[in-house]
């Protein structure tokens, strides 16, 4: 927001001494609009205002030097009125440009990051993580008997279940952490600063808090679990994400033998 803001108030001091050298170039007042547009793109609506605020001033001051007769403060509410409309319609482009990136990395039923923003977000905290040499875990988690709620219960219930882990996921992170939802019913964890043994213990809250919260719905329906902590040897993501999914069908599989016995 700063910077925004003293970018755009260095380019409205040159165009002001532009202005003021050659005056018989008018087209140069066209020019502040991208000094607004720098403040507003880089600082949102309330920088953009005060540099519309100086840019009003500054054109003020050059047509009292010209010579025009248009007194100082109907002057001032021209040209903030001219520049105020430059400044909506530039963060209103702005607004719509950041709702379609979040829209294209967040999952529409749980509004979690996607596949896509999984692995922007993801690498980022990867690589942060592997170049510092901090901990970090992977979790996978996967959803047991959920096509048995929707086939007993609906859709309708089958999404109200994914959406109930989505927040109980969000409730036991914190926001340094990333989560994410693959499909279907299988979710990622990236846990930062958090070696396995700690990853065990959030798991275990979440495990708990999900199966209590699903029973209470009359739902039986509980999660397995895998994890995988970056090493020296493991420090990508995908082979993260690919190690704590073997770890967690290999958990799926114990329980269902364990059902079968």
């Amino acid at each position: 927001m700063a910077c925004g803001l003293a970018l755009s108030t260095a380019c409205l001091v040159m165009l002001a001494a532009a202005n003021t050298f050659f005056p018989t170039f008018p087209a140069l007042r066209a020019l502040y609009i991208f000094p607004i547009w720098i403040a507003t793109r880089l600082g949102r609506r309330s920088v953009g205002l005060v540099s519309v605020g100086l840019a009003s001033i500054a054109n003020v001051f050059l047509d009292q030097k010209a010579g025009n007769n248009v007194q100082g403060v109907f002057s001032g509410l021209i040209w903030f009125g001219v520049f105020g409309v430059v400044m909506l319609l530039v963060a209103q482009v702005e607004d719509t440009l950041q709702k379609s990136e979040r829209m294209a990395h967040q999952d529409p039923l749980t509004g979690l990051y996607n596949r896509r923003g999984l692995e922007l977000e993801g690498h980022r905290l990867v690589g942060r993580a592997a170049g510092e040499k901090r901990d970090l875990t992977v979790v996978v988690i996967d959803c047991d008997r959920f096509k048995k709620i929707n086939d007993d219960y609906g859709h309708k219930a089958g999404d109200e279940t994914l959406r109930f882990l989505a927040r109980t996921l969000e409730v036991n992170t914190r926001e340094s952490d990333i989560v994410a939802r693959l499909g279907g019913d299988e979710f990622v964890l990236i846990l930062a600063d958090t070696g396995e043994s700690e990853a065990e213990r959030i798991t275990a809250r979440i495990q708990e808090a999900f199966g209590r919260g699903m029973a209470e719905r009359g739902f039986n329906a509980t999660l397995s679990i895998g994890t995988a902590e970056i090493t020296g040897d493991i420090a990508d993501l995908r082979t993260l994400v690919t190690k704590a999914d073997i770890a967690m069908y290999q958990r799926k599989e114990q329980k269902s033998h364990a059902a079968e016995a």
